[in-house]
């Protein structure tokens, strides 16, 4: 009897399990979405605003939400304390909030890459470093959902099938 008591609980995590794994690939393009819309509003901050940073990251913390907003909020803070180096504190930012987002290595670093740029050069040449971020978080995403029809569906079908193995092991 406590065997099949036992079977069931680990069915039960070994489904959860490949469930929460297939979250991961389901969350991580809606995640690089909202990040790409929220830069997309921070060049037209930047561009036709000609909005403080401070603000423009403001702004972007309260259209966003989940880790994105945690990440916009954190820069405002920084940006609002005086600092005289943004660089090292949005690095931080992006590595504190973007593992929550499950957004990864490339994601990161096409987003750290804004950090020499933003407040520090003209407009002109924030721009080009947003569209290329832009650019390279495009063919992230277009990767991420090809990965979410693959690796999702699969996921889910093992956590089950496991389970499944390990429920009738210990029936």
């Amino acid at each position: 009897m406590h065997e099949a008591w036992l079977g069931m609980m680990l069915w039960a995590l070994s489904l959860w399990s490949g469930l929460a794994v297939a979250e991961g690939y389901r969350t991580r393009p809606r995640q690089l979405r909202a990040l790409r819309e929220a830069l997309v509003r921070m060049e037209t901050e930047i561009v036709y605003g000609r909005t403080a940073l401070e603000e423009i990251f403001r702004r972007l913390a309260a259209g966003t939400s989940g880790p994105l907003k945690g990440f916009f909020a954190e820069v405002a803070e920084v940006i609002a304390g005086g600092t005289d180096d943004l660089a090292p504190a949005f690095r931080q930012a992006v590595e504190r909030h973007f593992p929550r987002a499950h957004l990864g290595r490339e994601e990161q670093a096409a987003v750290s890459a804004l950090a020499e740029v933003l407040g520090r050069t003209d407009v002109a040449s924030q721009i080009r470093h947003l569209r290329l971020a832009l650019s390279a978080l495009e063919a992230l995403e277009a990767r991420a959902r090809e990965e979410e029809a693959r690796y999702g569906r699969l996921a889910r079908a093992f956590g089950f099938l496991f389970g499944l193995f390990l429920l009738v092991l210990f029936l």
